[in-house]
């Protein structure tokens, strides 16, 4: 057997993952070798050697009417969304519904912190009933994360998104995950660009045909995964990427819609910590809520919560609710000496 097919083969069945030297091809000039990174040589063999294909996740409620029902739910608890849903999301559940296969376009959610859009992405991966990836674009400082790393360095990787694919990141792997890509105003290109990959992605004639970096000769047909994008700022932005989706300015919730959200916060806080306080919030502390974004709503309700506990309350009270507003915190006792 030749060299370099031996060598294959222990890849195989080592799984080494360590710098290795060997001959090009058999009739290669004697001084001719190339850096072959073992772990990616591995992920290339086992991608192989699985399914070429992938299914299309599709939504539990298969009938067009649940379909409706479940979007009218969804523009209900997020009625600042409803552009969003009525443009994008209805009509791609109901051409899945028909059977069709289709692509939902990319979609860019621009707000302010605290207007809903990763609550809105969670519960819209419910209704679609499909595996996701998170991706938070302000920590990453190269392209990696979405287009894997060069076969020129040693420690080459496939990205996570090739591992979803591939291997479904802890679920079966589907050919149109949804793919959340947070903050995508606040990377850091300054040296890598981490949205260097998605340009191709966005456009389905490249995106049918995708190469993750740390292995080349294998395509990826990812035209039908699904892209959500959030951002604050649309002017740190670059208008390719913008040209690529469609963008949605989402705005502060209404004061009745921020009254949901506190509801919908403050049931599930009660159900990890398996609380014994009434799951109904009074309208007291109803009625004070709309003036506060979500992210300090949800810390207030906390606060408020641990003090009801202490307080052997029955229900949060306002009276429990009120002493977590303190300048953003909680009253501080007063310690004195005499």
């Amino acid at each position: 057997m030749p060299f370099y097919a031996r060598f294959e083969l222990l890849l195989q069945l080592t799984g080494r993952f360590e710098r290795t030297y060997a001959p090009i091809a058999p009739n290669a000039l004697p001084h001719l070798s190339i850096l072959i990174n073992a772990s990616v040589a591995n992920v290339r063999l086992a991608f192989l050697a699985s399914s070429r294909y992938r299914t299309l996740a599709k939504p539990q409620m298969r009938l067009s009417v649940r379909n409706r029902c479940s979007t009218l739910a969804l523009e209900c608890e997020f009625s600042n969304f409803t552009a969003v849903i009525q443009t994008i999301i209805r009509p791609h559940l109901a051409m899945l519904s028909k059977g069709c296969i289709h692509r939902m376009p990319p979609i860019l959610l621009l707000g302010q912190a605290g207007v809903g859009k990763t609550q809105f992405t969670r519960e819209l991966k419910k209704i679609l009933s499909v595996p996701s990836l998170f991706l938070d674009m302000a920590a990453e400082t190269n392209g990696s994360g979405l287009g894997g790393s060069s076969v020129f360095w040693a420690n080459a990787s496939p990205g996570k998104l090739f591992e979803q694919l591939a291997w479904g990141s802890g679920s079966i792997p589907v050919a149109n995950p949804l793919v959340i890509l947070d903050e995508v105003d606040k990377v850091n290109s300054s040296q890598y660009n981490p949205l260097a990959s998605l340009y191709s992605l966005l456009e389905v004639e490249t995106a049918s045909r995708f190469q993750d970096q740390s292995v080349p000769d294998v395509f990826l047909d990812l035209s039908k995964v699904r892209f959500i994008l959030t951002a604050n700022d649309q002017a740190q932005i670059p208008a390719p990427l913008l040209d690529r989706v469609r963008t949605f300015h989402i705005e502060r919730p209404s004061a009745e819609g921020m009254r949901k959200i506190a509801q919908r916060i403050f049931e599930p806080i009660l159900f990890e910590y398996d609380l014994e306080l009434s799951p109904v919030l009074p309208a007291a502390v109803l009625d004070d809520i709309p003036r506060l974004g979500p992210r300090e709503l949800k810390t207030r309700l906390e606060a408020a919560i641990a003090i009801a506990i202490l307080d052997n309350q029955s229900e949060l009270n306002l009276a429990s609710w009120r002493q977590t507003d303190c300048g953003g915190g909680l009253r501080a006792r007063v310690m004195g000496f005499v």
